[in-house]
């Protein structure tokens, strides 16, 4: 197969790949590739487009968090909150997990053995390592879900709302208007 036509073995399981590499003069390729005046206008329609979503931003930062909403006391419905596990479905979703991952026990074949020094039990250090290991990977995954979870409550704050729709919008609009002004690349 010939690379240079798109048919390398490489490209085979990629097949979104392959218009562009069957037909390399076609499309936006060919357009950009031809003509400066190609790659300009797609430079300023997507400098366009990002100013456009960070104007957008904007001003759904001044319109959503100004009108009253279930931030402002509203109660929340009564029940269950909708996709919330009980700690049973999240315990058994996390041993199937780890038992179907072959990846959990090639690492405990593989890497642990290294670990284990000359005269040890055989059985019982490797047993004491998988121990260790599950009791550090249970406090680091307890840290992690409690920080997400605090971060999650600060984020659906309306002030912090606000304010990331605010600089999402300030960083999109500054993104839109240095890519307008910037060149053409060099060729």
């Amino acid at each position: 197969m010939d690379a240079a036509r798109g048919g390398s073995p490489p490209a085979a399981p990629c097949p979104g790949c392959w218009p562009g590499r069957r037909r390399p003069r076609s499309g936006c390729r060919r357009c950009c590739g031809s003509a400066s005046w190609g790659y300009g206008a797609l430079r300023l329609a997507g400098a366009g487009y990002l100013i456009w979503l960070g104007v957008s931003s904007l001003g759904r930062s001044r319109r959503t968090h100004a009108s009253p909403g279930p931030a402002a006391g509203l109660a929340p419905p009564a029940g269950r909150a909708p996709g919330r596990a009980g700690w049973g479905r999240v315990y058994l979703n996390g041993l199937l997990s780890n038992l179907f991952n072959p990846k959990i026990g090639v690492f405990f074949v593989a890497f642990l053995p290294g670990f284990i020094p000359a005269g040890a039990p055989a059985p019982l250090f490797p047993l004491a390592l998988g121990l260790w290991f599950i009791a550090e990977t249970g406090a680091w995954l307890t840290t992690l879900a409690w920080m997400a979870a605090r971060g999650a409550d600060w984020l659906r704050r309306p002030a912090t709302a606000r304010w990331l729709e605010r600089v999402t919008g300030v960083a999109l609009i500054g993104f839109g208007l240095r890519l307008a002004v910037s060149a053409a690349p060099p060729r």
